[in-house]
This record gives C-alpha cells, structure tokens and sequence, in this order.
C-alpha cells in the first residue's frame, strides 16, 4: 500500500459519510476501513517494507488516525473506545502517538499541555485582523497565531506567526494575556495555553499566504468578532477589551 491509496481511501470514507448522514452501516465501515488501514500501514512500517520512505508513511499513519478522531466527532463514537488499547500500544512502538496529530486530525493526548499564542493585530480604526480557518479549526474565526518552536520567544513566535499566515512585519508586540483553553480540551481533548500578544505597528498588506489553513482575513470590530469563534481568540479578545491578563471561565 502506499500513501496516495491511504489518502484515497479516506476520501472514500469521508465521501460516504457525507452522503449517508450518519447512516449506522456506514458508521461501521468508516471506522472498519480506517482501522483496515491503520493495520496495514503499521505493518508495512514494523517490518521496514517502505525503506527510505518510513518517516513519510508514519506521518501519514497519523493522519489516518487523526482522520478517526475527527469522524468520531461527526458520528458520536468514543475514539477511546472505538481504538482498542492493543492499537496505541502498537502505534507507539514505531513512534505514531495520537499526541503527533496535525493537519487532518484533533489532537489527542491528555498527558501534556500544549503552548501556543495569539496575536491582535490593531488597525488605526481600532479594528483587529481575524481570519476564518479551513482545515482542522474549521469553521472558527480567529486571530492570527500558533505553538510557539522550541526556543522562541513569545515575541519571535508571534512576529513568526503573523508574517508566515499573513504576510505582515509586526514590530513590538506585547504580552497582554493568558487563556487556558478547557472547552476546547472537552470537546477536542487537546489541551492548550495561549500567550496573547497585541500590536498595532506593522509594515505590509495582509495576503493569504496559507490557504490550505485560512479562508480569508478581514479586519473586524473587537466588539463584534465573528462567530462561531476560536476559544483561546475569543478570550484574548476579551483580555484586550478588558484590559485584563487573563480570561476566566467563571
């Protein structure tokens, strides 16, 4: 099997979802076809059948898994449940865990905490830049940003983020807050701190330089940001209005 037949199979599965609605028989065959797959690949992988191209196919392995995680939110099943232990213990042993997932599929590992930041970005108007998200945040609006790379500051994270997502040099931003994001961990099991930074001092047009991630981007009123909204966005909103470091659930 190679990765362009895993990647068609599960356009498969999420086809017939899409036209069955939920239909119970094709809830069975989506979770039987994505473990069919993941079967066959971590095989393939245990006995080193993909050569030079292993690190390609784990992480396509992942993908394949993070695919389970997103159809378990559409069909109600618990991914917990519906993987047997056998398979993490034998995804571990080739270095697939559930807390690798990016791209196709919510994270899911509730060993660690994840850090990320948020920054705003405030126009001469009082206007913040808020793009709507493709991909596995869609279909939330939210602020630019993402995880912070092993060594960076919070400041060199957010002048990263906003340059590669929209083309913009932002000069000194600012922490302005905290949020611990707890209602996306009980509804993704996917656990995130967001750093929220703000600055109103940049340099360039905003472009759409992810596509695959971001729709667009508009330049919104902080008061009426678009709904629905990214928790960990919608709370840095709330530190920035409120003059407030950090964004309580209570």
């Amino acid at each position: 099997m190679y990765v362009e037949d895993v990647r068609n199979g599960i356009r498969a599965v999420i086809s017939q979802y899409a036209k069955s609605k939920g239909v119970v028989v094709n809830r069975e065959f989506a979770i039987d076809k994505i473990k069919e797959e993941m079967l066959e690949l971590s095989e393939a992988l245990s006995d080193g059948s993909f050569g030079e191209k292993t690190d390609a196919v784990s992480a396509e392995l992942a993908d394949v898994l993070g695919m389970l995680f997103v159809l378990s939110d559409v069909i109600g099943v618990d991914p917990i449940k519906a993987l047997e232990k056998k398979w993490f213990s034998k995804l571990s042993e080739i270095g697939v865990t559930a807390g690798t997932l990016e791209g196709n599929g919510a994270a899911y590992d509730s060993s660690y905490v994840d850090i990320g930041v948020g920054v705003i970005i405030q126009r001469e108007d009082g206007r913040i830049l808020i793009g709507k998200r493709i991909g596995k945040h869609a279909p939330y609006y939210s602020i630019p940003g993402g995880k912070i790379e092993v060594g960076e500051t919070f400041e060199q994270a957010a002048i990263r983020e906003v340059s590669e997502e929209t083309g913009l040099s932002i000069f000194m931003p600012k922490v302005i807050g905290v949020t611990n994001n707890l209602e996306t961990f009980s509804r993704e099991r996917f656990h995130a701190v967001s750093v929220i930074l703000a600055s109103a001092s940049y340099d360039g047009d905003v472009e759409l330089k992810e596509p695959e991630a971001c729709e667009g981007w508009l330049w919104a009123d902080p008061h009426r940001i678009p709904e629905p909204h990214f928790e960990a966005s919608a709370k840095g909103v709330r530190c920035h209005l409120e003059k407030s470091f950090y964004a309580s659930d209570a």
